[in-house]
């Protein structure tokens, strides 16, 4: 899903004008200059940024999980959403800012300008690894050049232009770097406990489960190669069993 969020809009600007000079910056005066046969890495590292783009684009474009009103006869339990007129189920909950509400949803994400919940929270967190895979590859390869590298091509190239873009560049890494880091920290707490950031603001406990079965909720099913590409999402949410839920007023949920 796509929405008009000035906020989102201008995130996702943001990301994609960094991953492009972050890019000509690491190809240009790292790979190019400090590696004597770039080709297998490059292309290594061209392979890592492609899922990167790609996770992001399904995380960014994807349904996350909307409650359609057709859905409500289907749901055996839940509450009512006095915005959307449908039924909530236990982890669902309205956003405000994409006014719809989503199943198993964690956070409004603008740097995807979209809701993270069931059907994209993988594509989001497979983004939060091939970038924090990519930035810190770009990092070692300007800290490899500059710190080093002590080859014919590496002395020749250190003039004040590429120096300024190799600091400007390994600043935007190390920005994205620690978002992926914190960000990733976050959802695997999430997985951990099968607990929302939502969900643990206001106080509610579910009944734990083994972390595979989270994971395989999380990454569409068992153990397989699919796990690790941004592939839609084909399973339903798995059942949960609500242990604690201070808002269990009704009239409360109703958002």
């Amino acid at each position: 899903m796509f929405f008009l969020d000035a906020c989102g809009l201008l995130s996702i600007v943001i990301v994609y004008v960094s991953s492009i000079f972050i890019l000509y910056v690491s190809i240009s005066f790292g790979f190019l200059s400090i590696y004597q046969d770039p080709e297998i890495p490059l292309c290594l590292f061209l392979f890592i940024v492609f899922l990167s783009v790609s996770s992001h684009m399904m995380a960014m474009l994807s349904d996350p999980g909307i409650i359609k009103s057709q859905d409500t006869p289907l749901l055996s339990s839940g509450i009512p959403c006095r915005v959307c007129n449908v039924i909530k189920p236990p982890r669902s909950h309205h956003c405000n800012t994409c006014e719809k509400c989503i199943t198993n949803m964690d956070h409004h994400c603008p740097w995807i300008n979209n809701c993270v919940g069931f059907r994209n929270r993988k594509h989001f967190i497979l983004f939060l690894i091939y970038t924090f895979m990519t930035t810190l590859w770009a990092i070692a390869t300007f800290l490899q050049k500059y710190l080093f590298c002590q080859s014919e091509s590496c002395a020749s190239s250190k003039n004040s232009f590429e120096i300024l873009f190799c600091m400007l560049g390994g600043f935007l890494c190390l920005f994205f770097n620690l978002f992926t880091i914190f960000s990733l920290s976050e959802q695997i707490r999430v997985i951990r406990f099968n607990t929302s950031d939502i969900d643990t603001w206001q106080c509610r406990k579910f009944k734990q489960r083994p972390i595979y079965t989270n994971l395989q909720e999380t990454f569409g099913g068992p153990f397989r190669l699919s796990w690790f590409f941004p592939v839609p999402i084909k399973i339903n949410p798995f059942p949960v069993e609500i242990i604690e839920d201070p808002f269990n007023d009704t009239s409360q949920y109703l958002s």
